[in-house]
This record gives C-alpha cells, sequence and structure tokens, in this order.
C-alpha cells in the first residue's frame, strides 16, 4: 500500500471511531436510575426525552415496595418486592404518574415526564 492509499484509511478509522464514541454517550443518556428506598423514589420527578429506559433500582435496605403507574398514562407495573430492579422504555410523550401501593399514604409517589 503506498502513502497515499493510506492517508484515506486512518482518516475512515479516526472517524469511525468518534462515531462509536458519540453513540455511546447518546446510548449513556437515555437511561435514568430512580432509587427506591425509605418510602421515597429519588428523584420524585424526571424529565427525559422519548425512549429513555428508567431503572428503578431498590436500596438494599428499602423494604417492600411496588410501581404501579396511576392515570391515563399507563405503563407496565413492578410486582412487590424488595431487592432489585424494574425497568420500563417511555417511548411515548406525556405525562407518567406513578407509587408505591403500599407507601402511597405516605406520599410515596413519582412522576417521568417524557418529551
Amino acid at each position: 500500500m503506498t502513502r497515499l492509499h493510506r492517508i484515506p484509511v486512518a482518516v475512515g478509522l479516526a472517524a469511525a471511531v468518534a462515531l462509536a464514541g458519540d453513540s455511546a454517550l447518546s446510548t449513556a443518556a437515555t437511561t435514568r436510575t430512580i432509587t427506591v428506598k425509605d418510602d421515597v423514589f429519588t428523584p420524585k420527578k424526571a424529565t427525559v426525552a422519548k425512549n429513555t429506559r428508567i431503572t428503578w433500582r431498590w436500596a438494599s435496605d428499602s423494604g417492600a415496595h411496588d410501581v404501579v403507574s396511576r392515570g391515563t398514562k399507563r405503563f407496565k407495573s413492578s410486582a412487590i418486592k424488595s431487592s432489585g430492579v424494574h425497568r420500563y422504555r417511555f417511548s411515548k410523550a406525556g405525562t407518567y404518574k406513578y407509587v408505591c401501593t403500599l407507601h402511597e399514604d405516605q406520599g410515596m409517589t413519582g412522576q417521568i415526564v417524557v418529551r
């Protein structure tokens, strides 16, 4: 391969690496975590872009909780559990409200706004 042929290959490889880095950043931006602990969802409200995956993560000492959607915009709920995660990808714009049915009367509520 002559020197002239090597330059376009090197430029192409650099562009491919740069694009891979950009897609890794955009993938990270489409995931959010909500902590379930002490009868509170943290954060209580999250605003995200369409196709963001929300992960509710039970803290090690969180006790029994669930995630149940409320209102006209609904999503699939989790089972009652005291550890692990529940995930849901929000593909449609809107406001999604949810609660822990065991602690709703104590204010354990949350909201996802999808734009």
